[in-house]
């Protein structure tokens, strides 16, 4: 059913609400583009910007060829998995910064984190 139509051009007349979010997923990607590039470069900066980038494009062609059912799913399923990601990144960060007593605690919720993710 999801890609019933799709040669036809049916897929192409997507909902208003449904164009909203795909035009604010699209901005999103754009800030975390500029962000990457704006914050002081990590260890993973070439593949967050890369990352970003293959978004932003993937999401402007599937928006552009109407491709809007499925990449909606897509959407919906991978989004959820960035906040283990990032919380799991802060974790690391605040490990790296902070004391002795602290540390091993922080690193150990990274690791459960980064697992999760």
């Amino acid at each position: 059913a999801w890609w019933s139509g799709l040669d036809e051009g049916l897929q192409q007349n997507m909902r208003s609400d449904m164009r909203c979010y795909f035009l604010l997923y699209i901005a999103r990607y754009i800030q975390m583009v500029i962000s990457v590039c704006l914050e002081p470069k990590r260890t993973d900066f070439v593949e967050m910007l890369l990352h970003h980038v293959v978004t932003v494009f993937v999401t402007i062609y599937s928006y552009w060829r109407g491709f809007s059912r499925v990449a909606v799913i897509i959407m919906l399923l991978l989004d959820p998995a960035d906040v283990p990601l990032h919380l799991a990144k802060c974790c690391n960060y605040v490990s790296k910064a902070s004391g002795v007593n602290t540390k091993k605690y922080w690193g150990c919720l990274a690791d459960v984190l980064f697992a999760i993710f």
